[in-house]
Order: C-alpha cells, then sequence, then structure tokens
C-alpha cells in the first residue's frame, strides 16, 4: 500500500480527487479536518473515484455517525481509538496498488 495523496480540508480533498486521470482503490476519509467536513467528502468522493473503496477512519464513530457514514456511501467505518487492527486488516485484504 502506497500513501499518494493527503489533505487536511474539505475543499483539498475534494480537489485532490477531482486531479485529472487520478484513480484510486482506497480512500481514508476522517469527519473531522480543519475545514468543512469528511461527511462533504465522503459524500462526493463516490462520484469522483467511482471505483475505490471509501473508508472512514474517526474517533466519532457512534452508532449514529456510522449509519451516516454508510448512508453517504462508505464501504466500512472504523473507530481511530478501538479498530486500527481492523482497518489495517481490511487494507490487507484489498487487491491492487493504492492509486494509479
Amino acid at each position: 500500500m502506497q500513501v499518494v495523496g493527503f489533505a487536511e480540508d474539505e475543499g483539498a480533498a475534494l480537489q485532490w480527487l477531482r486531479t485529472p486521470g487520478l484513480r484510486c482503490d482506497l480512500l481514508i476519509i476522517d469527519i473531522f479536518l480543519k475545514t468543512g467536513t469528511g461527511l462533504e467528502v465522503l459524500r462526493q468522493a463516490r462520484s469522483l473515484q467511482p471505483g475505490a473503496q471509501l473508508v472512514v477512519l474517526s474517533n466519532y464513530a457512534t452508532a449514529d455517525m456510522r449509519r451516516r457514514c454508510l448512508q453517504l456511501g462508505a464501504d466500512r467505518v472504523f473507530d481511530k481509538s478501538a479498530e486500527l487492527e481492523e482497518l489495517l486488516a481490511y487494507c490487507a485484504e484489498l487487491p491492487g496498488p493504492a492509486c494509479h
């Protein structure tokens, strides 16, 4: 797995996801960003990167937030404080490189 992009705010994340020719296999999205929200990134990510697995990693992974993320298109939601091993196992099972 290779990290090929990082954004601290909603605008930068969406701009990066719109990069011509970018195709990602996995996007890990945090809910709370410096500005904006990861929920909006998640909402738009499915159309911007239609083949990507969308994963939310958050300290705020309540049952309600998990439900909301899944409704917005997340494939999985992981709690930063308790489910890092599960996230790593999930990522290890994904085929191919992270982005092309």
